[in-house]
Parts: C-alpha cells; structure tokens; sequence
C-alpha cells in the first residue's frame, strides 16, 4: 500500500500529514502509532517531525475529513494540538482548492468526538487559520490529575527531605553549574543532582 504525506509546520511545530479512507482507519492509525517514533526522529533516521496528523475521509477527494487522529511523536495519541491542527486545516484548504473549490472558508475538524472549527482568515495569498479551541481542563477536571499530583507531591517531599537535611552544612559546600538553559527550560548541576526548572 502506498501512503502519501505531507509534510507542514505551525509556528515552529512540524507534523507529517496524510489523509486515509475510513474504511482503513482501523488498519492504518496503529500502524502510525507504532512506527511514529522511527518516523518522527531527529537523529537522522527519520523524517523529523513532532507528530503525524491523520486526517480520516470518508472520500479520497473530499476536503471535509470525519475525524483527525493527532499521534505524537513517541506514538501515543493527543487529545489536541493547535499548531497541528492549523497545519491540518490547510491541508484540507490544499485539497479543496486542488478539487476546484474556491469557497473554501474553513473546516470542522473532529478530534477524540471533539468538533473544533478551523476558520481561514485573508483572502489573498496564504491565509491565517483560526482555531476555536475548546476551554481548557485545569487540574481536577483532568482524569490523570490524582495521578500526577501524587507522583508531584512525593518528588516535593523528597526534595524537602534532602534539602532539610544539615542544610547548612550543604549550603556552605553547596556549588551549581548551569549545564543548559533555555526558553523553556533550565537544567542546573548541584554537586552532581541535575535539577530542571521549567
């Protein structure tokens, strides 16, 4: 079977972008899952993307997907992803406009039974994408939110449990190294405990 990809980029995000048939959805969306962390690698192996987009049709012309499968780069899927989402909007603006459909004003992309709209802004040349994203879920309200603040609050009580210890003998030979710094992200070197602080 022969798969065409596409490749894009959203404000410095990158994705490989296909479109599939409804009827091989349950074939091929595994298969990406599987081989994303061979596609998407960096290290020269790969294409080097962030993740791959799979938008679902139910026709191989048709700019309107059912559906858009987000699969990370480590193979696992997301629940969304603004920059890929843009990227896989004008991916359906391509088709369309290769279809002949010069109205084309945006599309309704479905991610996990998530309808979110994808709106085209600028008529000349390459427009600006729109994305509506949905209200964010913010601690609670996520499913792996119990889960995650357990693993957090054990790593802050070993962290107190460390530093609490003969504090004062450790800040006098205490010394720390920048090993990396970023916009992100700053990883620090403590007598040999790399700390990192986003």
């Amino acid at each position: 079977m022969f798969i065409e990809m596409e490749k894009w980029h959203g404000a410095k995000n990158d994705f490989l972008v296909t479109w599939i048939l409804t009827t091989d959805r349950d074939m091929l969306v595994p298969t990406f899952e599987r081989l994303a962390p061979k596609l998407c690698a960096r290290d020269g192996s790969g294409v080097a993307a962030d993740g791959i987009l799979v938008l679902v049709a139910s026709s191989s012309k048709s700019p309107h997907p059912n559906e858009l499968v987000i699969i990370n780069s480590d193979g696992s899927q997301a629940k969304n992803c603004g920059n890929g989402l843009r990227c896989a909007a004008m991916s359906a603006r391509k088709r369309a406009l290769r279809e002949g459909i010069s109205e084309f004003d945006g599309v309704t992309l479905t991610v996990q039974g998530l309808a979110i709209d994808c709106r085209f802004l600028g008529k000349e040349g390459t427009p600006f994408v729109a994305v509506t994203m949905p209200a964010p879920t913010i601690n609670a309200a996520n499913s792996w939110n119990d889960e995650v603040s357990e693993d957090y609050d054990d790593e802050l009580d070993n962290l107190e449990d460390y530093y609490n210890e003969d504090s004062k003998e450790k800040e006098e030979d205490q010394t720390a190294d920048i090993i990396s710094n970023s916009e992100n992200e700053s990883v620090y070197d403590i007598n040999g405990d790399k700390i990192v602080i986003n």
